[in-house]
């Protein structure tokens, strides 16, 4: 159940990711259809090659986001003893200088190379912290809340898988018998009687020795099939042919293969709980 819960949450997860590099594609073609607009409006030249420039201000966010996923999946980046919210915080703020930095760059860089004129460092720094520094932590502030989100789900379902597969009750226990190994299906026990130093565990059609306690296999059994009614004994729950009273406190259990138990007043009231539940059930 929890694998399957695992795959739909990441092919949602694949969906929005797709989504968020669309949406970061109208951006840029918004943001360029903006600068001609604006072009024709104050009537002067529109440069395709150098909007786009300008523009890849918007791409930047694509790949520094591909960074903040692997930081929030890394256990490198797992602050200890931080609050959710000084991480969020330390990320988006890393985040937004890291854009800042690396957009100057690019456009210092790719105007030296194929511009006429030279876009500097410096003044590329100032007009991006002038005009664009509310958009950084808007936009990765969503980006690693997201992100937070997705791990956060994916915690849970691991944790249900965990617990899951540690809670599932085995449909077989293995004995040893010599040196050989038996597997018996937990369906077919009987019951299963303290015979000191062993355990004597009672099939349809077999009785099995083997060196265990009563307390260690009830653990490793289905607490919904399995019962204690006695200090000494374990019984299946859908092998129950009747219990009759002693008029002590005491029953007799008369089991389906013939087998008769005692059920001892200590353990009653357990079994009798049990058995409403089976039948409910």
């Amino acid at each position: 159940m929890g694998q399957i819960i695992l795959q739909a949450v990441s092919r949602f997860h694949s969906k929005q990711t797709l989504i968020l590099l669309q949406l970061l594609l109208l951006a840029l073609a918004l943001a360029t259809i903006q600068d001609l607009l604006h072009s024709i409006r104050n009537d002067y030249s529109f440069y395709l090659s150098e909007s786009l420039l300008f523009n890849s201000f918007w791409i930047l966010f694509f790949p520094l986001a591909y960074v903040l996923y692997k930081c929030t999946h890394s256990e490198r980046f797992n602050f200890k003893n931080t609050s959710v919210y000084v991480k969020l915080s330390v990320l988006v703020i890393a985040a937004s200088v890291s854009h800042i930095l690396l957009y100057s760059l690019i456009l210092n860089t790719v105007s030296a190379l194929f511009f006429q004129q030279e876009y500097l460092f410096l003044n590329n720094l100032n007009y991006s912290l002038a005009n664009d520094l509310y958009k950084y932590p808007l936009v990765y502030g969503a980006i690693v809340f997201f992100l937070f989100q997705k791990s956060r789900v994916k915690t849970l379902v691991d944790n249900d898988h965990i617990s899951f597969a540690e809670n599932k009750v085995p449909d077989k226990i293995m004995i040893q018998k010599g040196r050989d190994s038996i597997a018996i299906e937990t369906k077919d026990i009987v019951s299963i009687v303290s015979c000191s130093p062993y355990i004597a565990i009672q099939t349809n059609d077999k009785k099995y020795l083997h060196s265990d306690t009563l307390k260690s296999i009830q653990e490793k059994l289905d607490k919904d099939q399995f019962v204690r009614i006695h200090k000494s004994s374990i019984i299946q729950l859908d092998k129950v042919s009747s219990f009759r009273s002693r008029l002590n406190g005491d029953y007799d259990i008369h089991l389906k293969n013939g087998e008769l138990l005692r059920l001892s007043r200590n353990y009653l009231k357990g079994f009798k709980e049990q058995m409403e539940k089976s039948a409910g059930s």
